[in-house]
């Protein structure tokens, strides 16, 4: 397994764990972001405490949907020297196995001060996790 695969299991287990301050020890601050949805990006870019309640609020639907294991799907490519992007189709489970959706998410990650971060993240989960919260609401 490689550096970026082991990294992208890491930050897995974190979000299953719900540990936000390891989750926000992978990132870089500010970080940007792009969301997609219905077809259309929204950019955005967060401090380290802005992030935390972006991360915080996920951490917490996992927990309200019952998220208790993820499993990915890693693409790497190194578009640049030392600049690396992963590429992962991500599929949350309840713990009896059930699906509750699938997302993919492409992290732009580098080397800062000789510590692989997330640089940036472009994802589609948003609308995913919405739709879901809707459907335990209902």
């Amino acid at each position: 397994m490689g550096e970026i695969e082991t990294f992208i299991d890491g930050y897995r287990d974190a979000f299953v764990r719900g540990d936000v301050d390891a989750l926000l020890e992978r990132f870089a601050f500010p970080v940007q972001t792009l969301s997609v949805i219905d077809g259309a990006a929204t950019i955005g870019a967060s401090d380290r405490e802005a992030w935390r309640g972006v991360i915080g609020y996920i951490v917490g639907a996992y927990d309200t949907l019952g998220v208790a294991a993820a499993t990915s799907e890693v693409e790497v490519a190194e578009p640049l020297a030392g600049i690396r992007t992963a590429r992962v189709h991500w599929r949350l489970r309840r713990a009896d196995g059930e699906p509750v959706y699938d997302f993919t998410a492409v992290y732009t990650l580098a080397s800062v001060d000789g510590v692989l971060l997330i640089v940036s993240v472009a994802h589609d989960e948003l609308p995913r996790l919405g739709a879901a919260l809707q459907a335990a609401e209902g």
